[in-house]
């Protein structure tokens, strides 16, 4: 740690990763999360609330980019497909699916015209803050005998009925 940024240090003190990663935490034998904190506010009555999201990136244990920064939310894996959610600023938030080798496979929903303050409604973030207490999987399911149930519409707005999709995300039936 150099004041509020982190590396990576072998053992005999070798430096492996340069102290230049917000937030590093190691998530599995060679792969590191990193990211910041964007800050937004929003007025609700009368009252202006501030709320953050941590927005992240992954780099392998030799400082490869794996996932550029930029990530609020990463589902579980099944069928080789996991769910995302990438903040790229407040009016271009994208919800897809990517596959194995962390690779955007397809997009499900964009929310483009969007302010930050409801995209925490949509779901994205890394608390448990989520659109009625459910995380992504619940807005984008893990797929299940090559199809996953999505509560978004293509521009983002949740949808209680929700939809089917298939493995190339084209909508598809139950």
């Amino acid at each position: 740690v150099n004041l509020d940024v982190f590396g990576l240090v072998a053992a005999g003190g070798r430096i492996v990763l340069p102290c230049q990663y917000k937030n590093l935490e190691q998530i599995s034998a060679n792969l590191l999360k990193y990211g910041t904190v964007i800050y937004y506010q929003y007025t609700e009555g009368n009252t202006r609330y501030t709320k953050s999201l941590l927005a992240f990136g992954l780099v392998d244990a030799q400082g490869n980019e794996v996932v550029p920064e930029g990530m609020a939310s990463i589902g579980q894996e099944s069928e080789g497909l996991r769910a995302y959610a990438r903040y790229y600023s407040d009016t271009n938030i994208e919800f897809g699916y990517m596959d194995s080798d962390w690779k955007r496979v397809f997009i499900v929903a964009n929310v483009g015209k969007a302010s930050v303050e409801d995209a925490f409604k949509f779901g994205i973030t890394e608390t448990k803050w989520y659109l009625f207490q459910c995380d992504i999987n619940d807005l984008l399911s893990p797929f299940s005998n090559g199809k996953a149930f999505v509560k978004l519409s293509l521009s983002g707005q949740y949808t209680r009925d929700g939809r089917w999709i298939d493995s190339t995300g084209k909508g598809t039936m139950p």
